[in-house]
């Protein structure tokens, strides 16, 4: 079809672009690429879905953005209430979410982190875990672990979990408490059903 070799150009110079700025690429990635430009003739950079909420104070401490999506998350969190992040998997919407909860804890602008995530597993069954709660839970907190890793260092989260600054808990236990001055990170929530939305909201 005519212009059809156009848009493969420019499909290779969007991946290009992506390559250039050290972004992942794969081929799921490379493939959407190419429908967009196909159906549209060009290709609109990763972003993220945000909702409007009520302004608060300056942003604190120091970020660094990998991508223009993730300064616009930054600063949306920065601004509003509830912030809803929509986007691939591995473009940092829980890295940003938790830097961010970090440095309003540290600045003393929140009371305490709260994760919530719900267990459910990614279409294999694991069925009954052995141990207590937390032994239970870890599986599916494991990646909310990793996250803090980053923002305060291997392993000194620990403390933050002790003293009840940070706590982690499945979505179904939020159920029935009133969360004051907190921070809520509500992670992988596409697994999250219609009841379970509502109620986190």
């Amino acid at each position: 079809p005519a212009g059809s070799d156009i848009k493969v150009q420019k499909a290779f110079e969007e991946i290009k672009k992506d390559f250039d700025d050290k972004l992942h690429v794969d081929r799921d990635k490379a493939i959407r690429i190419a429908e967009q430009i196909a159906s549209t003739g060009s290709y609109v950079r990763e972003q993220f879905v945000v909702a409007a909420g009520v302004k608060k104070g300056p942003t604190g401490g120091n970020f660094t953005p990998k991508t223009e999506a993730q300064q616009v998350l930054f600063d949306t969190i920065d601004n509003n209430d509830i912030t809803f992040a929509v986007g691939p998997a591995g473009t940092g919407k829980t890295h940003v979410a938790m830097i961010k909860a970090v440095q309003m804890l540290k600045t003393n602008q929140v009371s305490k982190i709260l994760m919530a995530r719900p267990a459910q597993e990614a279409g294999e069954k694991l069925g009954h875990l052995p141990g207590d709660m937390k032994e239970k839970l870890d599986p599916y907190m494991r990646p909310l672990y990793d996250e803090l890793d980053k923002a305060y260092g291997p392993g000194a989260y620990k403390k933050m979990i002790d003293s009840g600054k940070i706590e982690l808990c499945p979505v179904g236990m939020m159920r029935g408490r009133t969360f004051a001055d907190f921070f809520i990170i509500l992670d992988e929530a596409q697994n999250c059903n219609r009841m379970m939305i509502k109620m986190a909201l």
